[in-house]
């Protein structure tokens, strides 16, 4: 991820600050301890990434309960970049937003299912339960 950031022009550091965390965060956090959750946030996605249209990506990321802009503003907290992102991935890194990759956005696609998957899976049990 790093290296596609620095393709973009963007420098990637580490704070260095223990943030204390609830353990349900910790599990929607990647390696690199960025958040992986996308209720509420809002996303840009720029550039082409090969796991899918940009209308398939942006359905998904609106599904797990993210938001989608067309642009990067003020208003945007993550921009997902692919190849040839070109000045949104410029923008984003000015204003200091977070940027993910296509392996990142993979990697949290990949848990919200497995969340979703888990919280169904609770479900059929609890029904089970309720049903002996």
């Amino acid at each position: 991820a790093k290296e596609l950031w620095r393709r973009c022009g963007i420098v990637y550091e580490e704070n260095g600050e223990d943030e204390e965390d609830d353990e349900g965060e910790e599990e929607n956090k990647s390696d690199d301890g960025l958040n992986l959750d996308f209720e509420g946030r809002t996303f840009v996605v720029a550039g082409d990434l090969s796991c899918g249209s940009l209308i398939e990506i942006q359905g998904k990321l609106k599904a797990l309960g993210g938001k989608v802009s067309a642009t990067v503003t003020d208003e945007c907290d993550i921009t997902i970049v692919g190849k040839e992102a070109g000045a949104e991935c410029e923008k984003a890194e000015e204003m200091g937003f977070e940027i993910w990759d296509e392996e990142l956005l993979e990697k949290a696609f990949a848990r919200a299912e497995g969340k979703k998957d888990q919280a169904s899976d609770d479900e059929d049990v609890d029904d089970e339960s309720q049903n002996e």
